[in-house]
């Protein structure tokens, strides 16, 4: 299902390090509305590079989360070596009609663990459109030391992201047979009811906003509107559920889908 994109003028930056001889090895650049400053650690045992991405977003500025919503487009953040794991901090929603959306309208970071970089400076290609008037897309490549003095904004990021959700609290999800709608089971495990519903999937899918949930005998139930997906691929199989609320919301990872036969 195509998907209506806001407005925005085409902007490509050459992002160069910024850091000062002795400063902390994190390194800060400037983009169009906000402030990106890339951190690492360095290695832990088995090689693992934790680290994480602040974005400083100018005051009246939005920038979109993993899954934009209806409206938007998705971040990407690219390392040059290794296979990173994001993970992002619970989103909220923002706008109207065709121009809602997933966000941040605040400073947030994205914290990642890295695996099988090698020595050297950590390096990552970012793409995130940044929104006031118009949505600006923003481009560039930044990279860093891994330095121990990073570690509080490092473990600050990884404090700030959701919590585990209760053993039991999102069971499972299903897709409809027109592949439409997936409705997510959510049991009274989950104890208080979640200001909110977010979920992404595999690239190529998009999920819009869940109407309140419905009750059932075990819970809740939310119908979560398909707003795109792959022409071809497998099935899907899992999908990340975040659970808003406050102190930042729970999550379950890779909970299973079953599609209707």
């Amino acid at each position: 299902m195509p998907r209506r994109l806001p407005a925005f003028l085409a902007l490509s930056l050459a992002l160069l390090p910024l850091a000062a001889p002795g400063a902390r090895a994190a390194t800060s650049i400037p983009l169009d509305g906000a402030v990106l400053t890339l951190a690492a650690l360095p290695p832990e045992a088995d090689g693992t590079i934790r680290g994480a991405i602040r974005i400083e977003l100018r005051p009246g500025w939005k920038t979109y989360w993993i899954d934009p919503g209806q409206s938007g487009i998705p971040a990407s953040y690219s390392f040059t070596q290794g296979a990173a794991t994001l993970r992002y901090p619970a989103p909220h929603r923002f706008g109207e009609g065709i121009e809602r959306a997933n966000g941040y309208s605040g400073p947030f970071a994205i914290a990642f663990e890295l695996k099988g970089a090698g020595p050297g400076p950590v390096a990552v290609s970012a793409m995130l459109g940044l929104c006031r008037d118009i949505c600006v897309p923003a481009s560039g490549t930044v990279a860093t030391a891994p330095d121990e003095g990073d570690r509080a904004l490092v473990e600050a990021a990884f404090a700030a992201l959701p919590a585990p959700a209760p053993d039991g609290a999102i069971p499972g999800a299903a897709l409809s047979a027109d592949g439409k709608v997936l409705t997510l089971a959510l049991s009274s495990a989950s104890a208080a009811r979640p200001q909110d519903v977010f979920v992404s999937g595999p690239e190529g899918w998009y999920f819009g906003e869940a109407p309140a949930g419905t009750a059932t005998r075990d819970g809740l139930a939310f119908a979560v509107p398909v707003l795109g997906r792959p022409r071809k691929g497998p099935p899907l199989g899992a999908v990340d559920i975040v659970l808003g609320g406050t102190g930042g919301g729970t999550e379950r990872r890779a909970v299973p889908v079953e599609s209707a036969r």
